[in-house]
């Protein structure tokens, strides 16, 4: 793991030399502190928010600490974001993590199922609502091809994604594979 980093962080230098050190400085000089601001802004509020409502899932007994899941929540979107063909990875890391910090490893799996259909959801909503924003403000009764076929593609792996979950998305295996060490 800590290849990685180094390997990371030898590539940003390298990345900086080649560009420019007083170039990239003059850049985030010029930006002032509001850099901070999105930084902050970008990073810290969505992840925040989101650890929160992560953290509503689990059932108190078994509830890890909001700083916990804010820093398991910053890694899986780090994982998801670094291979995006793979954007569920970093969900699969968050439920990993979950359990390596104690979390019972069904719970730690469905908070993360829950949270995911919850996120799924909340991504519909906010399709429909543009959309519709969309049509009244181009003054049009109807969708336009393009925003239709976005609209009942999304739905469509949505509603199948949800369908799935209903039917048992593991029923296939034995209550004995969740055992400790047994799932990876």
């Amino acid at each position: 793991m800590w290849l990685l980093g180094l390997a990371g962080a030898a590539l940003f230098t390298f990345l900086l030399i080649r560009q420019g050190a007083p170039q990239v400085g003059a850049a985030f000089a010029s930006a002032g502190w509001a850099i901070a601001g999105v930084v902050i802004y970008h990073l810290v509020v969505p992840v925040l928010l989101d650890a929160l409502a992560w953290w509503a899932l689990f059932p108190k007994p078994e509830r890890l600490s909001l700083w916990q899941l804010f820093w398991m929540r910053w890694i899986g979107e780090s994982v998801s974001t670094l291979v995006p063909s793979a954007a569920v990875g970093g969900d699969v890391v968050r439920a990993r993590l979950a359990a390596l910090r104690g979390a019972p490893i069904p719970t730690a799996a469905a908070s993360v199922l829950v949270d995911i259909t919850l996120g799924v959801f909340v991504q519909i909503g906010f399709n429909v609502v543009g959309t519709r924003l969309d049509c009244e403000r181009n003054r049009t009764p109807r969708l336009y091809p393009p925003d239709a076929d976005r609209s009942s593609d999304r739905g469509t792996r949505h509603h199948w994604f949800y369908v799935v979950q209903r039917l048992g998305m593991f029923s296939f295996h034995r209550e004995d594979d969740f055992e400790a060490g047994e799932c990876g």
